[in-house]
């Protein structure tokens, strides 16, 4: 085969990796929203779809104080294995924080998804990030 056949499979090959990645998106998640738990005031649920099961995908949040922006809580990082294709919903917990009564926070999640395709190594450089903040009232 020529050098011009070579250089012209490595372009089809790259172009359909950055197409899988860049246009299709296969690992995307969608975030609805994010809201109080009425029987616990340190828990709140996500709701979120995805059109393919999760691998390598990781759910991190923080809470913030909007009186008070240096008051930042983290939540525990982890991962969204379980989740299922479709609509799915994980609980974001703060166990050992008591909120103040009337505060306004403001909450903070990112879901980092890697998931979309064994053989396209776009996935693994380039994760599809999904953020969303929502603002959270305490009476």
């Amino acid at each position: 085969m020529s050098l011009l056949a070579y250089y012209l499979s490595a372009f089809v090959i790259i172009s359909v990796m950055l197409i899988d990645r860049f246009v299709l998106q296969r690992g995307e998640v969608i975030i609805y929203g994010v809201k109080k738990c009425e029987n616990n005031p340190n828990r709140f649920s996500l709701h979120f779809s995805t059109r393919q099961q999760l691998r390598n995908s990781y759910l991190s949040y923080t809470i913030r104080d909007k009186n008070h922006p240096t008051t930042v809580i983290s939540g525990k990082s982890r991962t969204l294995d379980f989740s299922q294709i479709g609509t799915n919903e994980e609980y974001i917990d703060f166990p050992d924080y008591k909120f103040p009564a009337q505060s306004e926070w403001r909450i903070d999640v990112k879901i980092s998804s890697c998931s979309g395709s064994y053989i396209n190594p776009l996935y693994k450089i380039f994760p599809l990030v999904t953020k969303y903040n929502s603002e959270v009232y305490f009476d």
